[in-house]
Formats: C-alpha cells, structure tokens, sequence
C-alpha cells in the first residue's frame, strides 16, 4: 500500500466509545491501528521489513485535526503457522472465526518475523515476537495490552482462548 499512499497521508479519523477519546500512543482509527513517532521509533529497531508505516493526519472525535505525527501500521507479513488440526477454531465458509485453543506449528516458527498477520481470519489476528512486546511496555508507551497467550486467558467474541502453544 505505501506505493499508492499519498505522502502527506490520509485523513483517519478516531474510532471507539467516548472513554476512548484520549489521545495516545496506539489509537483505533479507520480500521487500523494508528501509532505516534514513539511506537514508529520503538518498532524500527526491530528491523520490521513486512510493516507498513502509513502517514495519517489523524482527527479526534469531534473531527478536529490532532497535532503531532501519525501513522496507520500496517503489517504486511503473513504466515500460515496455525496447525488448524490441533488447534479448536470454528472455521466457516473456509474463515478463521471464534478461536477457542490456537496452536501453532512450531516447526514453522523458526524464521518468523517480528510481526506477522494469520491468513484467513475472520480479523486481522496479528502476532508479535515477546522480543518486540517486551520492548513497547519497556518505552512505556499507553493504549495497548500485551498478552502472553501461554500464561493469560482471554475471550474473542465470547469464546475462550486459553493460549497459544
């Protein structure tokens, strides 16, 4: 998408419910994650060659421009690691849906990059290395959660994902 991505960027206006409207260094807007320079700088020095940094002129709720630099992030790796087999995912009309247990197929995983989108999921499910995860919560950076899929159970649309092995 950078090709065709006019260089002063897009307009991408804030998404999600009113207690959200604080702006911080990892918003949703327009469908995709927004970041400010401190995420971008965080990022890049993890050598992300299949990511995208987008340039967006970000707006508040209200519409109004927010001042400061933006970017969409858009991952561009994919990789099919899932081992659907072992793993407890609904699958309809040949589409990752509600994950319950994901496992990955570990023999793949060895030449995996820093961050990496999973084909046909019903969302953009996108995984990060714990090196990279473990350097954002370092920056300090606000408006994420990470999640150690091993340790942490959490829900997608109401169904149980205990991890990821």
């Amino acid at each position: 998408m950078l090709k065709t991505w006019p260089e002063d960027g897009v307009v991408a206006a804030m998404r999600g419910r009113k207690s959200e409207k604080k702006i911080v260094n990892i918003m949703a807007g327009s469908g995709a994650p927004v970041i400010d320079a401190k995420v971008k700088q965080a990022l890049e020095q993890h050598g992300l060659v299949d990511v995208e940094f987008l340039p967006v002129q970000l707006q508040d709720h209200a519409k109004k421009p927010v001042k400061g630099q933006f970017w969409l992030l858009h991952v561009v790796a994919t990789r099919d690691y899932i081992d659907i087999a072992e793993s407890d995912i609904e699958v309809v009309d040949d589409m990752l849906w509600h994950p319950r247990e994901v496992v990955l197929d570990e023999t793949l995983l060895g030449d995996r990059p820093p961050m990496f989108r999973v084909p046909g999921a019903r969302y953009p499910w996108v995984f990060i290395r714990s090196d990279v995860a473990e350097a954002l919560v370092a920056a300090k950076l606000i408006g994420f959660k990470t999640y150690d899929p091993g340790r942490h159970a959490f829900s997608v649309e109401g169904s149980d994902l205990p991890g990821v092995r």
